[in-house]
């Protein structure tokens, strides 16, 4: 009996290699983060160990404040993680809002301001193109066209 990657292409069989090392890695990880979570419960434990119940030293309570809250510090890689989803959601607000402000730029009305009045319509005449006006582009065109039609007559 064949097996049974042999009837997948050569593409989904890297990708089920690379799916098979990705769960392996991260169930690795896992495992790793929960040893480390159980060893840093059991020395908080030991270094509060008989100090809860003596409610009568502040400091001894404030030590014992201080062990649970750094038991439930977050490790720094997974830190860093969370840093760097938060810079990347920060910049993709900014390109979005970036983007946002170009397309209501785009698409405001010529004959509005920002603020709502009417434009001046001189002003707005003077900035438009005139109507039989050329851009350099065109301009550039037609001058090798009538440069070719010349060469054209030179050789007849």
């Amino acid at each position: 009996m064949p097996p049974k990657d042999s009837k997948l292409s050569l593409g989904d069989q890297k990708k089920k290699l690379k799916e098979k090392d990705q769960r392996a890695k991260d169930k690795e990880k896992n495992e790793k983060e929960k040893e480390r979570n159980e060893r840093k419960a059991l020395e908080s434990k030991d270094k509060v160990f008989g100090l809860k119940n003596k409610h009568t030293s502040k400091t001894v309570q404030a030590l014992v404040q201080d062990v649970e809250r750094n038991a439930k510090v977050i490790p720094g890689e997974q830190q860093k993680a969370e840093a760097m989803a938060r810079e990347k959601a920060r910049v993709k607000a900014g390109e979005a809002q970036a983007a946002k402000e170009l397309g209501a730029l785009l698409t405001k009305r010529p004959d509005r301001d920002a603020d709502g009045p009417l434009r001046d319509a001189k002003l707005d005449a003077s900035v438009a193109p005139k109507p039989g006006a050329k851009s350099k582009g065109q301009l550039a065109s037609e001058a090798q066209q009538q440069q070719q039609q010349q060469r054209r007559r030179e050789q007849e």
